[in-house]
């Protein structure tokens, strides 16, 4: 990487600021020292970048100056897990966590909104407007993700690259979506959620008498196509390769120390190299158990094990 003509490694910053041609908008931000935040994200984006610059490529000062959110989210990632032995195979997915008998693997994706004009776009809210959040659009751009990584998966298997033996989990950013989306609309893109429902039960004379919030079942979604979308990947063995999904809205101004906490972890119940819940240190996990035949959500965390209304 680059260094000061006295021999000293240049910081992430002075990097950016070298790099040559156009910076996406956010870069410029981070680099304009008038910025009230400038310190304090340069600071940051400095010390992840002591602990990151060993895994990344010749090419990432340039691609994060195009792209920071996608490659912004690979640096949280190594950062997150950076008390850990890692690996950043090239080629090969985006990190690895290794472990005595098996590596972790992860891949990073940060779906964008879509292309303009594209019917399935996500579009960004106007200011001043009321509106629906696209809640829809937003699940299909998370099931695109997760599938194009449980291909690249597949292809590093039949390279050899991954063995089959090892966990491989998919790890996708929302930074890029507008509309900050939550959890929920995440988790409908792996499982047969539809959007928050309520059920209003009125009396006689047609005054409520109680309402019930619920998350109707839904098995897929339909593009603007007309083409159908499978939201099941995780209620079935089809993607029993994809050990889990990690979920996150990664920050810039955010701890180092506190970086695994803000990650979501989602387990494959069907999972043929599963992680045991607690075994990755993240701040929240979700598991799925078949009881009495059904399906019960339950949420992990510093709290304990408590089920989830779904």
């Amino acid at each position: 990487m680059g260094k000061r003509s006295s021999g000293e490694q240049l910081t992430f910053i002075e990097m950016l600021r070298q790099e040559a041609g156009t910076k996406h908008a956010i870069v410029e931000t981070l680099l304009d020292s008038t910025w009230p935040y400038h310190e304090g994200a340069a600071a940051q984006l400095n010390q992840m970048w002591d602990l990151f610059s060993m895994y990344s490529d010749r090419e990432y000062i340039r691609e994060f100056c195009a792209s920071p959110h996608a490659r912004y989210w690979e640096m949280y990632l190594a950062c997150a897990f950076a008390d850990h032995p890692l690996l950043a195979p090239k080629p090969g997915p985006d990190l690895g966590i290794q472990g005595i008998w098996r590596t972790i693997w992860i891949e990073a994706v940060t779906p964008s909104a879509g292309a303009k004009g594209n019917a399935n776009a996500v579009p960004y809210p106007i200011d001043g407007e009321a509106s629906y959040v696209p809640t829809d659009l937003i699940t299909l751009r998370f099931t695109s993700a997760f599938k194009e990584k449980h291909q690249k998966y597949s292809e590093y298997r039949d390279k050899h690259i991954v063995a089959s033996h090892d966990p491989c989990i998919v790890a996708i950013s929302s930074q890029d979506l507008p509309w900050h989306p939550d959890f929920m609309s995440f988790l409908s893109s792996l499982f047969p959620i539809g959007p928050l429902s309520v059920n209003v039960k009125l009396d006689a004379a047609r005054r409520i008498v109680s309402t019930t919030p619920h998350y109707p079942y839904r098995p897929g979604l339909s593009k603007a196509s007309g083409s159908w979308i499978d939201t099941m990947v995780f209620m079935n063995s089809d993607a029993s390769q994809i050990s889990g999904v990690i979920f996150c809205r990664p920050q810039f101004f955010r701890d180092i120390s506190e970086l695994r906490k803000s990650l979501f972890y989602v387990h494959n119940p069907f999972a043929v190299n599963p992680i045991r819940v607690g075994g990755l240190g993240v701040g929240c996990e979700v598991t799925v158990e078949e009881e009495g035949g059904h399906w019960q959500f339950y949420a992990h965390d510093e709290l304990g094990r408590s089920p989830l209304r779904v």
